[in-house]
């Protein structure tokens, strides 16, 4: 079958609503307790660009229907970034439920090899949500180098007494830290914002086997993420966590999008080390959520995740009632190896 290129900026109405339908059908599979997404939300997730990164998208259609998707991306070589990064190439590969173990994912993934590789890619990273989406994914022999898990916290399912009771013995723990939560985040505080999250960040690389943490390049892609949710219309919500002296420790993070305001998406919370185990992670998670709650009566639940080895993150999302699902998996090939096996060479 015909391979066809999406060009993202310039898909006619037609076009988006096709790229929507198949998008909608793999989420309702793969969510099927979360409500459906709009098209606003999809043309926003595919419009989404980053200086550094070339990132194209290749589709499969069936009388005029997508049944398969694949979704490259790889770093330019003057980028921001550590050398060996610019050798990676990631690949995503998507195909409805009818359309699988018939060969259309294997088709896609060898045109990207043949045709869309530069030489100095020697790695490949695949993705995968679920089976059989594991299954493709093993059968070329690869490693996982990162799993992840999604969890959501159903507001009309929460133990809100438990959670107030949580917000109060961690508030007893950590009597001498100041928490406050604020609707945005304004020009005085940016700096420290930006600063606590690469600690955190870099923290947090160490979880993936080959994850090159670059400083310059993250808080690049933090800012260019800031001015898109403003211009997006994203609200953010934000936990401030300081010390006697009023020095920034600690931060927790919710987004709010137009285009789905029943959900709450979670960004990211941490405390610095010299303050943990003072429950102030858990004080901040229950202030946001204590706070969407009676400020957010739109939103029904709270999406986040997590990398299978921040067994203390997940342990808090745990208690406070989310409900992990099946894991977002890496796998990685060496670039020659994959092509052989595909009979490519």
């Amino acid at each position: 079958m015909k391979i066809e290129k999406l060009d993202i900026p310039n898909l006619t109405e037609i076009e988006w609503q096709e790229l929507y339908d198949f998008t909608a059908e793999l989420f309702a599979e793969l969510y099927p307790h979360e409500s459906s997404i709009s098209l606003d939300y999809v043309k926003r997730i595919f419009s989404e660009t980053y200086d550094d990164t070339v990132c194209e998208q290749y589709v499969t259609k069936k009388d005029d229907k997508i049944i398969a998707k694949v979704r490259f991306a790889f770093t330019k070589p003057n980028a921001l970034t550590k050398e060996g990064d610019i050798d990676n190439v990631f690949i995503d590969i998507r195909v409805r439920k009818d359309y699988r173990r018939k060969g259309f994912a294997t088709h896609l993934l060898s045109y990207v090899l043949k045709e869309k590789l530069h030489e100095r890619h020697k790695k490949i990273y695949l993705s995968a949500s679920g089976s059989p989406g594991y299954e493709f994914c093993a059968s070329f022999d690869g490693n996982i180098s990162g799993e992840s898990f999604s969890s959501r916290l159903f507001f009309d399912k929460t133990d809100w007494e438990n959670i107030e009771k949580i917000n109060s013995k961690s508030k007893e723990k950590s009597h001498e830290i100041t928490a406050i939560v604020t609707d945005g985040v304004n020009r005085e505080s940016e700096s420290e914002y930006f600063d606590i999250y690469l600690e955190m960040f870099e923290e947090l690389s160490k979880y993936r086997e080959d994850d090159h943490f670059n400083k310059e390049l993250t808080r690049k892609r933090l800012k260019e993420d800031k001015e898109k949710e403003k211009k997006e219309g994203i609200k953010c919500f934000v936990s401030w966590a300081r010390d006697e002296n009023g020095n920034l420790i600690g931060i927790s993070e919710l987004l709010l999008s137009p285009d789905n305001p029943k959900k709450l998406t979670t960004s990211l919370t941490g405390v610095t080390k010299k303050h943990r185990k003072k429950g102030l992670c858990l004080r901040m998670k229950t202030d946001l959520l204590l706070y969407a709650k009676k400020n957010l009566p739109e939103v029904k639940y709270v999406w986040t995740s997590n990398d299978k080895d921040n067994a203390v993150m997940r342990g808090i999302n745990h208690k406070l009632g989310f409900v992990a699902e099946n894991p977002y998996r890496a796998y990685v090939y060496k670039t020659e190896e994959m092509k052989k096996k595909l009979g490519i060479l």
